[in-house]
């Protein structure tokens, strides 16, 4: 048994997928858009909007110290490139005020998607769209449906690929199982 029928909602937490939240499709940073590689940080090869030169985005990570911040993006090695821009959230010591604080640091492609694409932002992201795309998502495959209600197969058929399915399709399709541990959710 997975659960009560809530499990196979998209629209109930029990169900849906967490990473796109019941979308099916997830927005990521265009690095092309949102960086110029042809200059430094200081220079202002971060396009995106809070993190023009001396804002506390930009010295978020200029004060990290992992960073030549004079060095052209395109000679960053591939190392540094993805310690900017897709480093997973990592706790560690930075400068701040003339003090070594503990902060968490987490690459600028998820730290931006994560601050700018909550549910609110969502309804209003014109501001965000130019260094942004649409992708489908890579957790549900634009299923919306989360793992464990996608687990569940009735002749090899999840609940995404039935709910897919013309209603009189369905109806024949469940007419004719007969197995006794599909009985409760037919």
């Amino acid at each position: 048994r997975i659960g009560d029928g809530n499990c196979f909602s998209f629209d109930d937490p029990g169900g849906m997928c967490p990473e796109c939240e019941r979308i099916g499709k997830v927005v990521a940073l265009d690095l092309h858009k949102a960086l110029n590689y042809d200059i430094s940080l200081n220079d202002g090869a971060i396009k995106l909007p809070g993190y023009n030169h001396g804002s506390v985005s930009w010295n978020f990570y200029a004060q990290t110290g992992f960073f030549d911040l004079d060095k052209p993006l395109r000679d960053y090695s591939g190392d540094e490139l993805h310690k900017l821009l897709h480093a997973p959230p990592e706790k560690i010591k930075a400068k701040r005020s003339g003090n070594t604080v503990n902060v968490t640091y987490e690459g600028l492609a998820h730290r931006f998607i994560r601050l700018n694409t909550t549910e609110k932002e969502r309804s209003d992201s014109s501001r965000f769209e130019k260094f942004t795309s649409s992708q489908t998502c890579p957790e549900c495959k634009g299923k919306r449906y989360n793992k464990r209600a996608l687990s569940v197969k009735i002749k090899d058929m999840d609940i995404y690929d039935m709910t897919s399915m013309q209603v009189d399709e369905l109806h024949d399709l469940l007419r004719n199982i007969d197995l006794p541990e599909a009985q409760p959710v037919i």
